[in-house]
């Protein structure tokens, strides 16, 4: 199980980097419902990409305020990192900072919810 969280957390991160390097021409062919909504999607994907890892490491570490906060900012930096690439790597996209906050966000989120549903899962 461990493997399968592992893989889960590392295809999701690969995915969101392909993505976001992608051509915005062929994202538009993707014809993706949601698409508009940009900042809450963002959100949405980092929130996944948080408890993903979160998962993972669960599995291989007692999780304590100083994991959640260091995957909280590396997720970040690595977000940081994509919005970087996007400017530097590719012609038609650029970098948002309103894209790192959304990012922010969303890895926010999905450490709270987390430790909410630890917390039910002791009682």
């Amino acid at each position: 199980m461990r493997k399968l969280k592992f893989i889960a957390a590392l295809i999701w991160s690969l995915t969101i980097l392909v993505v976001c390097l992608l051509n915005t021409k062929n994202i538009s062919k993707l014809n993706i419902p949601f698409l508009g909504y940009d900042k809450m999607v963002h959100a949405g994907i980092y929130f996944v990409l948080t408890v993903l890892w979160l998962l993972y490491l669960e599995t291989i570490c007692k999780l304590s305020t100083k994991i959640y906060l260091s995957v909280g900012l590396l997720l970040l930096c690595y977000g940081v990192l994509i919005e970087i690439l996007q400017e530097t790597l590719t012609k038609d996209r650029s970098a948002d900072l309103f894209d790192v906050i959304a990012n922010t966000v969303g890895i926010i989120l999905a450490i709270q919810t987390f430790l909410i549903f630890r917390r039910f899962k002791k009682i």
